[in-house]
């Protein structure tokens, strides 16, 4: 009876570490058996958005003496934002002139920014019952076994209470013996069923 629920947190917290990394997406699908929960989502970009905002500094008026030379107040504002005096820029506002600085912030390979993304995303699970076991203080259902994390074919690597994840799974705990790879996220279904697991929970009632 967690499955439904933890599975659509899931995806849920994946969906918004996605959107605060700045990486679309397309579709998300959650699947869930009593061994697992997974989220395969479709159409992820291979980088992040390129991020541009402005930060508001001192007035104008403090900002350039009377030469239009940057003050100590400027050159401050401009190193802690990042940026050169140079490149300040002075907007109207309703309260007068003031200088901005526009911080300009390429998108990192998705690839690098996933791992965090999904350690976060399992972080942010909980459960009507949960436990800890060994010396961990993470608290889940039950004991975290193995991690699947891909992008594409490749491995998204982190770790979770020394669990590190790969592209190993495993299949039916009876039918199917020794884990199974998964060359590819895409092939997720496929590799399960050949390990005798039927991942859709609505197929599987069928």
């Amino acid at each position: 009876r967690f499955l439904a629920p933890a599975a659509a947190d899931l995806a849920a917290a994946l969906q918004d570490g996605l959107q605060q990394a700045r990486i679309d997406f397309d579709s998300v699908r959650t699947y869930a058996t009593p061994r697992r929960l997974a989220v395969l989502i479709s159409g992820v970009a291979e980088s992040q958005r390129d991020l541009e905002q402005e930060k508001r500094g001192p007035s104008a008026q403090i900002a350039f003496d009377g030469d239009g030379k940057p003050t100590k107040a400027a050159i401050g504002f401009a190193r802690g934002s990042g940026v050169d005096p140079s490149e300040l820029v002075i907007r109207d506002t309703d309260q007068g002139a003031y200088v901005y600085a526009v911080i300009r912030q390429h998108g990192k390979p998705t690839a690098e920014v996933l791992g965090d993304v999904c350690k976060a995303a399992i972080g942010k699970l909980g459960f009507p019952k949960s436990m800890r076991w060994g010396s961990g203080d993470m608290r889940f259902a039950r004991p975290l076994r193995w991690i699947v994390a891909l992008f594409g074919e490749i491995v998204i690597s982190f770790t979770v209470e020394d669990v590190v994840s790969g592209r190993m799974t495993r299949g039916h705990r009876f039918l199917s013996s020794g884990e199974l790879a998964i060359p590819t996220a895409s092939d997720y279904l496929r590799v399960l069923e050949a390990g005798y697991v039927v991942a859709d929970m609505e197929k599987r009632k069928e």
